[in-house]
């Protein structure tokens, strides 16, 4: 069987998709990659998670978020562009029931019986959510942070690599 060339117009389509850069088809609104750490009194929040939400009406742009990590650390790879407010969960509120301060998520002999995560995905954690270290403590912040109408973090994301630390109350 012989093989089959593609025609001329095939390659120059190729070629202006490519200079173009837009026949992806994937209408995703251009984002950037955060990252950095989210404190309390200079002490790393051990959980929860973060969500960046876009101030402008343009409606691709969508909210993105990701997960703090034990040590305080987060990653959002795909957050919006521009200005946007900055939200953060940990599952607890300063003033809450102390309910919210018990433990959380399974034992420690449930989590060594329990399979880990693909090889090259991130540990989600257990208990009260993704973002949550199975066995440890939420931390009460200020329930204003919790709201994109309440909370006074901002930022301001650019196209690239951004490092934003937030300090919470």
């Amino acid at each position: 069987m012989p093989l089959a060339l593609p025609s001329r117009r095939a390659v120059l389509a190729a070629i202006v998709c490519a200079s173009v850069g837009g026949c992806s088809g994937s209408g995703a609104p251009p984002s950037g990659a955060v990252t950095g750490k989210v404190t309390i009194d200079g002490q790393p929040v051990t959980g929860g998670s973060i969500r960046f939400h876009p101030v402008t009406a343009d409606t691709k742009s969508h909210p993105s978020g990701g997960v703090i990590g034990a040590d305080g650390s987060y990653s959002v790879p795909d957050a919006p562009l521009g200005a946007c407010t900055v939200t953060i969960d940990t599952g607890a509120t300063k003033g809450a029931a102390t309910k919210n301060a018990a433990a959380i998520g399974p034992s420690a002999d449930v989590m060594k019986k329990m399979q880990g995560p693909p090889a090259g995905m991130p540990a989600m954690g257990g208990g009260n959510g993704a973002g949550f270290v199975s066995g440890t403590k939420p931390v009460p912040i200020e329930a204003s942070y919790a709201s994109p109408a309440t909370t006074p973090l901002k930022a301001d994301v650019k196209r690239g690599a951004n490092t934003f630390n937030f300090e919470v109350k």
